[in-house]
């Protein structure tokens, strides 16, 4: 009797209070939801469904929210800070998307801050027979890289094999004078001089080239931009107007402990002392300086230049050579 009553209604208290908490949790939820989408003070963050919380221009590190820096927005989808494509920018930490560059300006590179980054430039165009280089810096430019205008390149031509070609135009100054892209670079190897005041005398030498020798180990060398690049072999170049001779200049680099050659057209009418002082030689350098001047075409050509690995090769060949000789003469 009385147990069984008081167990149903023991169950029946149980079951009512847990649909009056099931009731108060859904009105809490509702009560939540409505407040949040009417009361604009109720979270002024500008929030994305991240399942973090994280405000926009912020991604998760180590289950904490953290600002994109300069030059990248947040992408939400992989939680990463990437950095700001072509031609757009960011300048402030925490963005959310990068701002496009105004007008036709691009950039030069991806990651940009600043709008000062958006320029007006020159796309390096597909070469014919020749190649561009960065004139500060050497670095080669690939079809398509950009450079922005007023910035001055060079413009080296080569024949088939990829060798420098015998004329005066394998070395082009080229300034990008871009207008929105509307100006292409050349794209192909030839004259910018003035026939009248550069004119040629059909010599062909040996030119603007430095052969340099240290400790056995040979390479050559151009001056470019004010700096110096390693070249495979010097050019060949067709002397100008008066310079009818073509000549070796020889000296000790008493600086950087090195003998330099300087290969180069010149005029017959030069003093030595010219031609060293020409060729880079200091005062103190002269002493020792010594010229060889010939008239007929390539007559100065240069010795082959070593490089490491093949001085390396050498060296190891002379070692094992050596092993091999006392080998036998002790057997």
């Amino acid at each position: 009797g009385s147990s069984g009553i008081n167990a149903e209604y023991g169950y029946y208290i149980t079951n009512n209070l847990r649909m009056k908490h099931t009731a108060i949790l859904l009105l809490s939820l509702l009560s939540y939801h409505l407040t949040s989408q009417t009361d604009p003070d109720f979270d002024n963050r500008e929030t994305i469904d991240d399942g973090y919380g994280c405000d926009a221009g912020q991604v998760v590190r180590d289950d904490m929210c953290e600002l994109c820096p300069e030059g990248t927005y947040a992408d939400k989808t992989i939680q990463q800070c990437r950095p700001c494509p072509l031609d757009t920018f960011s300048s402030e930490e925490g963005s959310s998307e990068c701002t496009p560059c105004p007008g036709r300006y691009q950039t030069t590179y991806t990651n940009s801050f600043s709008i000062a980054d958006c320029k007006d430039v020159c796309h390096i165009p597909e070469t014919v027979n020749a190649w561009y280089e960065a004139q500060t810096t050497g670095v080669l430019l690939e079809t398509g890289d950009r450079v922005s205008a007023g910035q001055q390149l060079v413009l080296r031509c080569k024949d088939r094999d990829h060798n420098v070609l015998k004329t005066e135009y394998s070395f082009l100054i080229i300034t990008c004078t871009a207008t929105f892209n509307t100006v292409p670079l050349p794209n192909m190897c030839y004259s910018t001089l003035d026939s009248e005041t550069e004119a040629t005398n059909g010599l062909i030498c040996y030119d603007s080239c430095y052969k340099e020798t240290n400790e056995g180990r040979s390479r050559f060398t151009q001056s470019v931009g004010g700096g110096t690049q390693v070249v495979d072999s010097c050019p060949m170049n067709e002397c100008k107007g008066d310079e009818n001779v073509c000549a070796t200049v020889s000296y000790k680099d008493t600086f950087r402990s090195i003998d330099r050659i300087h290969y180069t057209c010149a005029k017959s009418s030069a003093f030595n002392h010219e031609l060293c002082s020409a060729s880079g030689a200091t005062n103190e350098e002269l002493a020792d300086c010594k010229v060889e001047t010939c008239d007929t075409n390539k007559c100065n050509k240069p010795g082959g230049g070593e490089s490491g690995a093949q001085h390396v090769a050498a060296s190891v060949a002379m070692v094992m050579g050596v092993m091999l000789w006392h080998l036998i003469i002790h057997t």
